[in-house]
């Protein structure tokens, strides 16, 4: 290898070089900005606690939506069973007065009748 030829090579391996220690350096200050690990575990930490806390939140507000829903079907049921026992009552208090009415017709044309025959005499 000649001289000439040397000298391209080194220069181009010194030209590598700074390039590589500058881009060395770069990538060191970027690191340098970067937060350390202490405080990275303190923002982990934080984050899991964050997370811990609003899943108990959704959670209660899901238990108390759903404790609502369950106490309104329970009112929902009772009020059908309180309409059911009504309805029963008032079936059976139209069939006595269906019955008392029947009688009542009963009597009044025996009264009728009764009235009728005196009036022919």
């Amino acid at each position: 290898m000649s001289d000439h030829t040397q000298e391209l090579v080194n220069a181009k391996l010194e030209a590598v070089r700074a390039q590589n220690d500058a881009r060395f350096a770069e990538v060191l200050s970027k690191l340098e900005h970067l937060p350390s690990q202490a405080s990275m575990a303190w923002m982990m930490f934080g984050a899991v606690i964050t997370t811990v806390g609003l899943i108990i939140a959704i959670l209660a507000f899901g238990g108390d939506r759903f404790d609502g829903g369950v106490q309104l079907t329970g009112a929902s049921v009772q009020q059908a069973i309180n309409a059911e026992t009504r309805a029963t009552n008032a079936e059976k208090i139209a069939k006595d007065n269906a019955e008392r009415m029947k009688d009542l017709g009963g009597k009044l044309n025996t009264i009728l009748d009764i009235l009728g025959e005196r009036a022919k005499k």
